[in-house]
């Protein structure tokens, strides 16, 4: 497999959120780089392509753009 990211990920297993007219939707950062991340939700369809990602306990909001939907994981690029 050809590794296209600009920069290598690390694993994590920190929490996130975003939040949507409709309400709070919870997520798992599987691994994360600075440049982007592999989200984890438990209803992953309540999700769209661009939004806003609280990093926590960090308190580090990152502006997301998907690039990929696999299951219950959303692959992101972040925003520079």
């Amino acid at each position: 497999m050809i590794e296209r990211r600009k920069a290598q990920r690390h694993r994590t297993l920190k929490t996130g959120s975003i939040t949507l007219p409709h309400g709070i939707v919870e997520c798992l950062i599987r691994n994360m780089s600075s440049k982007g991340a592999l989200l984890e939700f438990l209803k992953p369809a309540l999700v769209p392509d661009d939004f806003t990602l609280l990093v926590k306990p960090d308190m580090i909001e990152r502006d997301c753009r998907v690039t990929r939907r696999d299951g219950l994981r959303i692959g992101v690029t972040f925003h520079q």
